[in-house]
């Protein structure tokens, strides 16, 4: 998944009078802050040192395409923000978290730095 597949979702989703470039940046802006927020935490202090900023429309964002939600709800609860319509970016932040912490359950679940073993026999 790519910032384009994000703007075209928005674009089929969410009809709104914000250019490409402001939704690109909103893209990214979500994906740093799972990044310094979150995954960064999990890597060795050569891994952090990343230069993976800016993104090209066609890196590859930091989630798999299932969780594709939490872009976009990042993106038009912002375009709501700007719109003035808070209720609505209420609503969008409100999916947003919920699939975040939806993601970061199943990555700590799966990527722990010790995995438990049971002896079954």
């Amino acid at each position: 998944m790519n910032i384009n597949q994000i703007i075209d979702t928005i674009e089929t989703v969410k009809p709104n009078s914000f250019d490409s470039d402001f939704i690109r940046k909103l893209v990214e802006e979500c994906d740093k802050k799972i990044f310094f927020e979150f995954l960064s935490e999990h890597l060795t202090e050569e891994e952090k040192q990343t230069d993976r900023y800016p993104l090209s429309d066609d890196d590859e964002l930091l989630l798999p395409d299932y969780y594709e939600i939490v872009y976009t709800s990042y993106v038009m609860a912002q375009i709501d923000y700007y719109n003035g319509e808070y209720d609505r970016y209420n609503n969008e932040m409100t999916m947003y978290n919920t699939k975040l912490i939806e993601f970061i359950t199943w990555f700590t679940r799966n990527h722990s730095s010790e995995k438990i073993k049971i002896d079954i026999s």
